[in-house]
């Protein structure tokens, strides 16, 4: 019988799982957005052979 309940909760977990994930990836896909379009706006500086990237010229509202 306990073995019955078991299953039945192992069932759900995977749905609540996938819902908090796709949560979290939704969040992950809007600050990654937001920091391309940082990106983006900001002006790329050589640096001794490293690419730099100048933030000041990013509009503060990002």
């Amino acid at each position: 019988m306990q073995s019955k309940s078991d299953s039945s909760q192992n069932m759900q977990l995977p749905l609540s799982q996938d819902a908090i994930l796709d949560n979290k990836n939704h969040e992950c896909t809007k600050k990654a957005d937001i920091l391309q379009s940082m990106l983006d706006s900001a002006q790329p500086v050589k640096d001794n052979d490293n690419l730099v990237y100048d933030l000041s010229s990013v509009p503060s509202d990002l």
